[in-house]
């Protein structure tokens, strides 16, 4: 289950993180790029990278 759902998690939260980098960009005094939220969903990213490329690199080798 988590294999399915890792690549998505990681989508979104990509999409997520690169809105804020650009909303950021405009107005930096909406702070989306630090605090505690920020933190949070970049280590959540962080972490759901990590899994999918665990995954991704067990898939390709069973399948050599």
């Amino acid at each position: 289950m988590i294999r399915k759902i890792a690549p998505h998690l990681c989508l979104a939260i990509s999409v997520m993180m690169l809105v804020f980098l650009v909303v950021n960009l405009f107005n930096e005094s909406m702070g989306f790029l630090k605090g505690d939220v920020f933190e949070t969903l970049l280590l959540i990213y962080v972490a759901v990278s990590v899994i999918t490329s665990a995954f991704l690199i067990a898939a390709n080798e069973k399948r050599k």
